[in-house]
């Protein structure tokens, strides 16, 4: 189900495991419609991180795998939290979440907590 919600979005899923997905999209904002898809299709359990980046796609995987457990980890059932990057990409005003604080991390320097509504 996670590697199909990527592919609505037009998204590649680079890898799964589970119910646990890494997806790549063109579009940043996709990765939140991702999420919201997730979330409408299996309830308001789904969690999870993304990033923002522009660099080769190696580096850009291997960028996003040391970020993303230092984002992901204090994500709660709901909750999406994003890279401070993507936060200054996209349009973050939408009535299905609430940005609810930014954090200020060790590995990632800021970070926002989006939160299902």
């Amino acid at each position: 189900m996670t590697g199909e919600a990527i592919a609505q979005m037009d998204g590649t899923a680079v890898r799964t495991l589970g119910t646990a997905a890494l997806g790549r999209f063109a579009n940043p904002a996709a990765a939140i419609g991702t999420w919201l898809t997730l979330a409408a299709w299996t309830g308001p359990e789904v969690r999870g991180a993304a990033v923002s980046g522009y660099c080769h796609r190696a580096e850009l995987v291997g960028a996003t795998l040391a970020e993303l457990p230092d984002l992901l980890e204090p994500a709660q059932p709901g909750e999406l939290w994003i890279s401070f990057e993507l936060a200054t990409t996209v349009d973050l005003n939408d009535d299905r979440f609430a940005v609810e604080r930014i954090d200020r991390g060790s590995l990632v320097p800021a970070s926002c907590k989006l939160a299902l509504r």
